[in-house]
């Protein structure tokens, strides 16, 4: 786990399975200790998986174009590596943020609130409907 908020809380513990950044701006320091982990997983792992799940909160800290930049790069590594990757990103609310940070992924898992359920659909994934379906409860 790369950890972008435990240490702001004074809350940090480490181990061989934690690293730490000074906040979730920090897309430099976020790379290496997630390349530190890619390399170690990909020595000792017949699949590794990669999941991101500050994205939204990463850009409250950064400018748009340091983060497309930084996922351009980190999925670059994540296809290179033959890894598995997943991102999540909460409504940006802005269309323009959303059509330029989804350019970097092979395939999107969209959910929103549909008028009696949650629906997820999908797009450019050889999995799941490509229709809004409502989520089962």
């Amino acid at each position: 786990m790369v950890d972008c908020v435990s240490r702001q809380l004074g809350s940090h513990r480490g181990d061989g399975h934690h690293r730490f950044v000074s906040d979730a701006g920090d897309l430099t320091g976020i790379g290496i200790r997630t390349s530190e982990f890619m390399r170690q997983l990909q020595a000792s792992c017949d699949t590794v998986g990669l999941g991101m799940h500050t994205l939204s909160t990463t850009l409250m800290y950064a400018d748009l174009r340091s983060v497309y930049q930084f996922l351009h790069v980190l999925t670059g590594r994540v296809g290179s590596g033959d890894f598995r990757g997943g991102f999540v990103l909460d409504d940006v609310g802005d269309a323009r943020s959303y059509s330029v940070l989804r350019q970097p992924f092979d395939g999107l898992v969209e959910v929103r609130d549909g008028d009696e359920a949650r629906e997820v659909r999908t797009r450019g994934l050889d999995i799941g409907p490509r229709a809004w379906t409502p989520l089962p409860r």
